[in-house]
């Protein structure tokens, strides 16, 4: 609870200092714990009760560590998410080092060189290339996955999924007619 530290706007609650630094204020509570109780938290009059309820999910609820959590952007045939693949269909890791295959695509920054020297030449090539051999053009299926929940990977993947949709979708989620 931030007591006066909010703004509200018609479609939301601007909360201050409640950025994208979880890891500093959640105590251990992911984001399924969270929306599954939201109600709960909402009840609360204190910062006592908030912390009390989040400490009895961390301790009873098990965190399953292979969740996948995908989701589909608009009609544009792109998925982006966090977790494994079956391989079964076309997809981009984030995150990880692997030998890629026919429909996987392993991305990782490679060690010495400068981050942008890799997004530039080395990473975003590699993921527009993946994404025509695997028919982006045709509105084939294509997966963003970070491996994990880590800023790196999440960061990557979604500065993946950006390139493709800047390059291949207009701002309705179709194809342009000039590509």
């Amino acid at each position: 609870m931030v007591p006066g530290g909010y703004k509200r706007y018609p479609d939301f609650t601007y909360v201050q200092g409640a950025a994208d630094d979880e890891e500093s204020w959640s105590h251990g509570l992911n984001s399924r714990q969270f929306w599954a109780h939201t109600e709960r938290f909402l009840d609360c009059s204190d910062d006592n009760q908030v912390l009390e309820i989040i400490r009895e999910m961390v301790r009873t609820e098990p965190v399953e560590q292979s969740i996948s959590d995908i989701s589909p952007i608009g009609s544009t045939g792109l998925s982006l998410g966090v977790g494994f693949s079956s391989g079964d269909y076309p997809v981009i890791i984030c995150g990880k080092e692997g030998e890629s295959a026919n429909k996987i695509l392993y991305l990782n920054f490679p060690p010495k060189i400068k981050p942008v020297v890799a997004l530039t030449e080395r990473i975003f090539p590699d993921a527009v290339t993946f994404a025509l051999k695997h028919g982006i053009l045709r509105n084939s299926s294509l997966t963003i996955l970070a491996t994990n929940a880590s800023r790196f990977a999440l960061d990557l993947s979604v500065g993946v999924t950006l390139v493709l949709l800047s390059l291949f979708f207009n701002d309705s989620g179709s194809f342009p007619s000039q590509i």
